[in-house]
């Protein structure tokens, strides 16, 4: 079940959330990043952030660059 929530749209619809909120919105961006936890699609969280490191930006507001 998890490679079937891995792929769905509804994986991709919240990263792209998470990828835009502020740093104000932390609350949020905990309970979408449990969601995708959850879905099992939390390497693909990881892969985001490393991949705004590497090339400087911010992702999803300091919540995720902390942790």
């Amino acid at each position: 079940m998890t490679k079937i929530v891995k792929s769905s749209p509804l994986v991709n619809t919240l990263l792209r959330i998470l990828k835009g909120m502020g740093e104000q919105e932390k609350q949020l961006q905990t309970i979408i990043t449990a969601i995708l936890c959850v879905a099992g699609a939390m390497d693909k969280v990881r892969e985001m952030v490393l991949r705004a490191q590497n090339e400087e930006l911010k992702c999803g507001g300091n919540f995720i660059k902390d942790k």
